[in-house]
């Protein structure tokens, strides 16, 4: 079971984001995992990676600084996919202001 989001981020300032991941056993343990999330235009054209946190209790986070927004991204509409240990474990659709 993948779960879809959708999230928020504006130009000019640091955005935090935040989810939970969940699989059919229920909360994702991800204390151990290696997280990267991936901002892309679709098809492989990906423009940023960030490193994501995660907990015991399946919350991932991280921060998309107002300096990377700047450099990286326009305002539109992103792929999000947050990976742990190379697998896609979230995807989202990320609104950049």
């Amino acid at each position: 079971m993948l779960i879809q989001g959708t999230h928020r981020t504006y130009m000019g300032s640091d955005t935090f984001i935040a989810a939970f991941v969940r699989d059919d056993e229920g909360r994702k343990d991800l204390s151990d995992a290696d997280i990267d999330g991936v901002i892309s235009l679709g098809k492989g054209r990906d423009v940023l990676t960030v490193p994501v946190s995660g907990n015991e209790y399946g919350r991932i986070s991280f921060v998309v600084t107002a300096e990377q927004a700047q450099q990286n991204l326009r305002p539109g509409v992103y792929e999000l996919r947050v990976l742990a240990d190379g697998e896609v474990i979230y995807l989202a659709n990320l609104e950049v202001v």
